[in-house]
């Protein structure tokens, strides 16, 4: 007998085999034919132990089932993807809508402030300080005479000897300090009869043999007063500043836009390659200040990373295989640090090629620097040139202050709006201003005012007396339109003098008129230079479409000037210091 056990694991096993029938031998005479009996089919009796174990599922409807849950979950990840694009879409169209709706809004806002302000101008309310300023209708009266007699003949109207005057004419101070040279004094305030109006009754005569008859439009036409026209903003000039670092910050980028510029004279931040060099050479020398330089390194001796770089300062970077792997221990230095330490600066100044002439041009300073800390004499040089550096470039924003004034005001006359008198704003062109402390002979004033500080206006002497009596008209006219604006109560630190021409030949500058070379000058100045007609050919411009003959408010013309005619050129009073240029905050 087979136990359940064997039954349940072989259910074949109690079932009988068939046995096959062979026919035979003996009886091959007639064999019966069996006849096949159907048997039913075995049908296995399950018992539970066999129920108890799992038969292995097909593996064809798992597969189906993972690919239907992959294919639906792709669909869903799909339809995600469209939702999130069209909120993005959405998104994107309300923010472009909101910005264009804030630039709108800041156009109109800029319209009405634009608005405001030239309803302001239009209009302005003159404050009780104002000079006494009268001009005068001289529709009635053509033509201006002015009966005045001297005793004796003098010089005509030039710069090479002017009269004895107060040393103070240009300043707007009215303590006028004591002329250098006893004489009569004479009035500073007549030019062309169109603004004779602005001296006094007492000193309204000119010292002319014979009386002066000329025609002089209204000075009412020729110097407008402030309203509509004077809406055009002015720009007002930078201030004055001395420290050579402030040359590093001035002019504008290679983008065209305005640099950084420095909050107050306490702010050290670096904001140009070249400060951010000189700040790293002293970083990784680990030194406070340039004037102290390390000893020379000797050639040969290694230096390791963690040590201050030294340099060969006897040799160049070519020069020397030591100087070379300093500079590019410097370069990798200031390249994976200056994010952090100059962020001030251009990202752009720190290429390859700025940063490589930067540094070439911060270690040939330090050079000389340092040579300068072994040579006395030559430290004497380098102090004496950069003094007159510093001159140089004090006297040139002076010169550039003035005509940017003189330009603003320009553009508030339109008699002047000419291309001929284009030529007139040029900075070769302006008068220079000597500190006083910058000549052998200071001109520093005695008495309360001792604490000022003067500075000696020095023509050129190749103006003429047109170009002097254009310069005056716009520094007046500059003069009433800074009046009408309010102003800082500041103390004025500088006052102007006049002092004499400057020394040496001085040739105007290209593109001048003719109108504005003073031909005395030309004669005198022939003798000693013959050739001087033909530079001056080479110099001026004469633009076409001007009849001097129908404008004469500039006076007659220079070949005009007769030898015993003498007519004063008054100087304005027009200030340049920053006090007044400024706007209200």
């Amino acid at each position: 007998m087979t136990s359940e056990l064997s039954n349940a694991l072989n259910p074949y096993i109690a079932r009988s085999r068939p046995r096959n029938v062979y026919p035979s031998p003996l009886t091959a005479v007639h064999t019966p034919q069996l006849q096949h009996q159907i048997t039913p089919s075995y049908v296995p009796h399950r018992s539970e132990l066999e129920h108890a174990i799992i038969a292995p599922q097909s593996s064809s409807g798992t597969l189906d089932e993972i690919l239907r849950v992959l294919n639906a979950n792709k669909e869903e990840a799909e339809k995600e993807k469209q939702r999130r694009m069209a909120w993005e879409k959405e998104q994107e169209e309300k923010y472009a809508s909101k910005q264009s709706e804030l630039e709108r809004q800041l156009l109109d806002m800029k319209e009405e402030i634009g608005m405001l302000k030239s309803s302001m101008t239009s209009a302005p309310t003159a404050p009780a300080s104002i000079p006494d300023i009268h001009f005068p209708a001289p529709v009635t009266h053509p033509n201006l005479r002015i009966p005045v007699t001297t005793p004796a003949p003098l010089t005509p109207v030039s710069q090479h000897a002017y009269p004895p005057q107060p040393a103070f004419v240009e300043g707007s101070s009215s303590n006028l300090y004591e002329p250098q040279t006893p004489s009569a004094t004479h009035p500073s305030s007549l030019l062309t009869p169109q603004i004779s109006h602005m001296s006094s009754a007492g000193t309204s005569t000119y010292n002319t043999p014979s009386p002066v008859v000329m025609h002089a439009p209204s000075p009412m036409n020729a110097i407008p007063p402030a309203g509509p026209s004077t809406s055009r903003k002015r720009s007002a000039p930078p201030s004055q500043s001395s420290n050579d670092d402030s040359e590093d910050d001035s002019g504008l980028d290679d983008s065209g836009a305005l640099p950084r510029k420095r909050l107050n004279g306490h702010d050290k931040r670096c904001l140009t390659i070249q400060h951010a060099i000189r700040a790293h050479f002293l970083r990784i020398m680990k030194i406070q200040s340039d004037r102290d330089l390390p000893a020379s390194h000797p050639e040969g001796v290694p230096l390791s990373d963690d040590m201050p770089i030294r340099y060969i300062w006897e040799k160049t970077t070519k020069q020397s295989p030591h100087n070379a792997a300093m500079k590019s221990r410097f370069l990798s230095d200031i390249k994976a640090k200056h994010k952090r330490l100059y962020k001030y600066v251009p990202e752009k100044d720190f290429s390859a090629k700025t940063l490589e002439n930067a540094y070439d041009q911060a270690y040939t300073t330090l050079r000389q620097k340092y040579k300068a800390q072994k040579d006395h004499n030559l430290a004497e040089n380098i102090r004496i040139k950069e003094e007159q550096k510093a001159l140089k470039s004090r006297r040139n924003f002076r010169k550039k202050t003035k005509l940017s004034s003189r330009t603003d005001a320009r553009t508030r006359i339109d008699l002047f709006s000419h291309p001929t008198f284009d030529g007139a704003f040029q900075p070769e062109c302006m008068s220079s201003e000597e500190s006083c402390d910058e000549s052998p002979e200071p001109t520093t004033p005695s008495g309360p005012n001792a604490s000022v500080q003067v500075l000696r206006i020095r023509g050129l002497p190749w103006r003429s007396s047109r170009l002097l009596r254009l310069y005056m008209h716009l520094d007046e006219d500059e003069k009433v339109d800074r009046s009408l604006k309010a102003k800082r109560i500041q103390t004025r630190t500088k006052e102007r003098c006049l002092g004499p021409p400057k020394d040496g030949f001085h040739l105007p500058p290209k593109g001048i008129a003719t109108w504005m070379v003073s031909q005395r000058w030309v004669r005198e100045t022939r003798d000693a230079h013959p050739d001087l007609g033909e530079l001056l050919k080479d110099l001026m411009v004469e633009p076409p479409g001007f009849d001097w003959q129908q404008f004469d408010l500039l006076g007659m013309d220079s070949e005009e000037e007769q030898e015993n005619e003498q007519e004063e050129i008054p100087r304005s009073e027009i200030s340049y210091s920053l006090a007044h240029a400024l706007a209200p905050m």
